[in-house]
């Protein structure tokens, strides 16, 4: 007994006319079924659904150190996009500093008390990380050489160090100053 390829295991017909489907129809009294509460529809089923993202706001009131961090940076970042339309590319804009200060000062205000001192060790992170994102702009040639991406990072990170230095002071007196307050 030979079978065509388009029919189905028992021979009786093309596989879009199997008979699968009818199967429990065709259960006797002999033969036990599932209950309906085992039997899982997959066309139905729903997928689950995902986490959501952590918060930035700390459960003791504040923002957390990832918020504090985003603040930062975004206020250096601003900064240093907006210096970049009124200047030009050719270096890092003092703007940058400017925005690290106000994004220090703006972090430190609204920061969760359970950080600690961890806040004053932001602003120099936050200037390192905008400068090599958008260090790139500034960088004249082509191609990749770490001794110019080393040139890039240590002068930026020189010319912006009195701005630096004023923003890990603000947040330390600010932190400070907090902690006073809760005594």
């Amino acid at each position: 007994m030979s079978q065509s390829p388009q029919s189905t295991g028992d021979g009786h017909g093309p596989w879009w006319e199997s008979d699968i489907s009818t199967v429990s129809d065709r259960a006797g009294a002999d033969v036990p079924t599932a209950p309906e509460a085992t039997v899982v529809d997959l066309t139905t089923r729903r997928r689950p659904e995902p986490a959501p993202p952590a918060p930035l706001v700390a459960p003791s009131g504040g923002v957390t150190g990832r918020g504090t961090f985003l603040l930062m940076l975004a206020g250096s970042a601003l900064g240093c996009l907006i210096g970049f339309v009124l200047s030009g590319v050719t270096v890092m804009p003092a703007l940058a500093g400017y925005g690290l200060i106000a994004g220090a000062v703006l972090g430190a205000l609204i920061c969760s008390p359970r950080l600690g001192w961890f806040p004053v060790a932001f602003p120099p992170l936050a200037l390192f990380t905008v400068a090599v994102i958008f260090g790139q702009v500034t960088l004249v040639g082509t191609g990749f050489s770490v001794t110019r991406e080393l040139a890039m990072l240590l002068s930026t990170l020189t010319a912006q160090a009195p701005a630096q230095l004023a923003s890990v002071v603000a947040v330390a007196l600010i932190l400070a100053i907090r902690r006073r307050r809760r005594r």
